[in-house]
């Protein structure tokens, strides 16, 4: 799908790359309907401080967790690339996000 709206807005195919976003955002929120009480569930283990975001800490314990141990470079650098607000931790929202993402590429 992400190869053909890039093919689209290429070709500058206005029309078919609109309904191509349309589809991305449909199968986006189709995903989200299905995997967003996982993903919330899963959220909140990570969330061990309980206040709805994920910091610098709690990424790389989960990294422990899931044994891929990872540094704190690491880390800083995924929080910078993955926070699309800027507050620098990572929310429910972004986090979902992330998710979805990562599964599309």
């Amino acid at each position: 799908m992400a190869s053909e709206l890039k093919e689209a807005v290429e070709m500058e195919l206005p029309r078919l790359a609109a309904r191509g976003r349309r589809k991305s955002k449909d199968l986006e929120e189709q995903a989200m309907d299905l995997l967003g009480n996982h993903l919330e569930r899963v959220f909140k283990l990570i969330d061990v401080s309980g206040d709805g975001n994920l910091d610098e800490g709690e990424l790389k314990a989960a990294f422990e967790l899931a044994g891929r141990p990872t540094t704190d470079e690491a880390i800083k650098k995924a929080i910078k690339e993955l926070d699309t607000d800027g507050d620098g931790v990572i929310s429910l929202e972004e986090f979902k996000a992330i998710a979805w993402q990562t599964s599309v590429q």
